[in-house]
């Protein structure tokens, strides 16, 4: 009785083993179709994504290369202007020297014709001055000879 049952207890396991291996197999396929399913969605999704952010990447490329165009236009433009406007300041500045040094070439030739007719004029004068001091000088040395000469005889 013993080996009948242990037949059946075999034959019961067996069965049971069967029934197990087959639903295993089964949740396998299962999952193999179900993870076939999620790789396609997710290469589907992922290659959204990226037509998406290539999408993106390019919009900002673009706005970036406008914006520095920009930036670089209106540079180029103050700086025309900074230059224009310092050309103008040296210019204005080489005009006002220009004309200080005219200006001060003529106070130079006045101060230089003045002094000149202011020296004639003294040299004029010292010379009239030494002129009569020597004849002063002459006609007071022949008087003192006279006088001398008197009171030696």
């Amino acid at each position: 009785a013993s080996a009948a049952e242990l037949v059946k207890v075999k034959a019961a396991g067996s069965a049971a083993l069967g029934a197990k291996a087959a639903e295993l197999a089964s949740v396998k396929e299962s999952n193999a179709a179900e993870l076939t399913k999620v790789k396609n969605a997710s290469g589907v999704e992922l290659a959204s994504v990226k037509k998406t952010l290539t999408g993106e990447l390019v919009k900002v490329k673009e706005e970036s290369a406008s914006e520095l165009g920009k930036a670089k236009e209106a540079s180029a433009a103050e700086l025309v202007k900074v230059k224009a406007a310092g050309s103008a300041a040296l210019g204005a500045k080489a005009a006002e020297l220009a004309s200080v040094k005219e200006s001060n070439a003529a106070e130079l030739t006045k101060v230089k014709n003045a002094s000149g007719v202011e020296l004639a004029s003294v040299k004029k004068t010292l010379t009239g001055e030494l002129v009569k001091v020597k004849e002063e000088s002459a006609s007071e040395l022949g008087k003192a000879k006279e006088a001398s000469a008197a009171e030696l005889v």
